[in-house]
């Protein structure tokens, strides 16, 4: 018998008994195979700059879930090389030990000095990875960030192929002939003009946007993070071209854009410690949300609801992840940063999860200030009770609570996973209210439910002492039946 309270996951397997994907739905009516040209949760975006920018966001989700796990992945594998391989050696072969209380002392026989050569060479090995991981990690971030814009450049030269045709680059009859159709020919074009550009600096890449569109005022004048976004271009470049070694290209960078941070010198071994890759991270994600965003609506006007919608869908996810300073990095650039918001309703939404963000990240005055300016007499309850909710205006909140549950309108769960209800669900009268409205104990959303990977970390590291980071985060689950399947 199906329960309304539940959702029901089919894991499916393929012939070999791997796992082949799986799906979500409300009831447990699932047919007995996967297809495998199942459409996974199509939604349409207009057109294809809709797609790019939800792509550029759902790349950056990824790298927040994950690429914290591998970027220490190296040190944990030293550490267990060497606090774990090695003592076993020890205790293993000793014949003689004198324990102290600081440190212990092996006596060894001379032949099994071959087999701690080994050890000691992977150790050596893992810590050259533990350095060189995170490297890789910040190419890896810029060079999507890189992709994304050649992705704009792309969608301006199919808008305005005329850009194509007055360039001065002069074209081979060879490469004329070598192309099979006339598409086939402009798509030629169209690269060898998007590889030219790319091929010059980010600053100029940048240029090359801004006149395209015609945007009057230079990005890097709105935009607070450039210089620092300039550094995290020029070191990527040391990763990738010098082992992160300080040249005078580095240096001359910086200089010339004004950055009074350049304190290396020529020859320094530059890294990417976990705190500069998260603020690296943070910094490419919001540029790279701006400028897809500007470029998106300069070019399609008529789709601005739906750049309206994938902007602050996109707040709200990060605020789902506990992202809460780069959420409202986010907001506050979709609630004052951009003109001309067409549906009252999504603006309002941005207005309610940005004071939203600020409260979370302890800015209480900037949240407040942030409802304080708007009119929330006349709004539907679901706006009234989640302003009520982030002041912490328990009484409001549990009126609205009555109101909702008697029309019909709620059935609990959003009480238990939208974000704004964080601040109230340790109150014990809206615990109360709640189970008495819908016959059941308050179970809040479980924190950090994205946070798998970082709760891994956790558990390699030893001690008690490792600071627990958790954020509650929530939203509810759609009924919609999704299938994951392999790639092939």
């Amino acid at each position: 018998m199906e329960n309304s309270q539940s959702f029901y996951i089919c894991l499916y397997r393929g012939e070999n008994g791997k796992n082949l994907g799986h799906a979500l739905s409300n009831s447990a009516d699932f047919p007995e195979k996967i297809s495998k040209d199942v459409t996974i949760d199509q939604v349409n975006v207009g057109t294809n700059f809709g797609t790019i920018f939800d792509l550029f966001c759902e790349s950056m989700l990824g790298y927040m879930d994950i690429l914290p796990f591998i970027a220490i992945i190296g040190s944990v594998i030293t550490d267990g090389i060497q606090n774990a391989e090695l003592t076993e050696f020890c205790e293993s072969n000793s014949v003689n030990t004198i324990r102290r209380d600081q440190s212990d002392i092996f006596e060894i026989g001379v032949n099994n000095y071959s087999e701690y050569r080994s050890i000691e060479v992977r150790r050596k090995s893992a810590q050259l990875v533990s350095k060189q991981v995170p490297k890789m990690l910040l190419i890896g971030i810029v060079g999507s960030l890189d992709h994304y814009l050649a992705q704009i450049m792309k969608e301006i030269l199919k808008k305005f192929p005329a850009m194509i045709s007055d360039s001065d680059k002069t074209i081979s009859v060879r490469d004329i002939f070598k192309s099979g159709s006339l598409e086939e020919f402009k798509d030629f074009l169209l690269d060898r003009e998007i590889e030219s550009v790319t091929r010059s600096s980010f600053e100029d890449q940048i240029d090359w946007i801004e006149k395209r569109l015609n945007i009057a005022r230079k990005i890097k004048d709105d935009y607070a993070n450039w210089l620092s976004l300039i550094e995290v271009i020029e070191r990527r470049n040391l990763f990738a071209h010098a082992n992160g070694l300080v040249n005078d290209i580095y240096i001359k960078s910086l200089n010339a854009s004004g950055s009074e941070a350049v304190k290396m010198k020529k020859g320094d071994e530059l890294f990417a410690s976990p705190k500069y890759f998260k603020a690296s991270l943070d910094n490419i994600c919001e540029f790279g949300v701006k400028i897809l965003q500007v470029s998106w609506r300069k070019l399609h006007q008529k789709e601005t609801a739906l750049a309206d919608d994938s902007l602050g869908d996109f707040g709200y996810k990060l605020i789902e992840r506990g992202e809460y300073k780069l959420a409202s990095a986010v907001l506050d650039f979709a609630v004052n940063g951009l003109r001309g918001k067409t549906v009252e309703a999504r603006r309002r939404m941005d207005i309610v999860n940005l004071a939203n963000a600020y409260k979370l990240d302890g800015r209480e005055a900037e949240a407040m200030k942030t409802l304080d300016a708007e009119d929330w007499t006349i709004v539907s309850d679901q706006f009234a009770i989640s302003v009520a909710a982030i002041r912490g205006d328990i009484a409001t909140v549990l009126s609205y609570m009555r109101r909702l549950s008697q029309s019909g309108e709620w059935d609990g769960n959003t009480l238990e996973e939208w974000p704004v209800f964080v601040h109230v669900r340790d109150d014990l009268p809206f615990r109360a209210e709640f189970e008495k409205l819908f016959g059941r104990k308050y179970v809040p959303q479980e924190t950090n439910k994205y946070k798998l990977i970082r709760k891994t970390i956790r558990r390699s590291r030893s001690g008690p002492s490792s600071k627990k980071t958790d954020r509650t985060s929530t939203r509810r689950q759609p009924n919609l039946v999704l299938i994951e399947g392999e790639k092939k």
